[in-house]
């Protein structure tokens, strides 16, 4: 049986500053969020946009990575994979990273 690929690239801006959550089990997690903007025409040939915030997490060696690289208004490519919990009944969707690179 083959199994199925879970990557995701995204890039944009970041909107919230990096922190650190610790959890239950004493690991570190820095959250923040990503917005970044789609641009696309109507049918009726107006321009329209929509923007996309993005929650994402970073653990491990990747916690202190973000916190002293990254910062509110960074513009970043983000390579990670999409994860869907649910916590106490509801959906939580985040994009958990296994690396960034900051663009110019």
């Amino acid at each position: 049986m083959a199994s199925d690929l879970n990557v995701v690239v995204t890039s944009g801006v970041i909107e919230s500053a990096p922190s650190i959550v610790v959890t239950r089990h004493n690991n570190r997690v820095c959250v923040f969020t990503l917005k970044n903007t789609e641009e696309f025409t109507l049918a009726n040939g107006k321009a329209a946009r929509h923007v996309n915030i993005i929650s994402i997490e970073a653990l491990g060696r990747n916690v202190d990575k973000c916190m002293t690289k990254l910062a509110v208004g960074n513009r970043v490519r983000i390579h990670g994979y999409y994860r869907v919990d649910e916590v106490n009944g509801v959906l939580k969707t985040r994009l958990r990273m296994h690396y960034f690179e900051i663009e110019a």
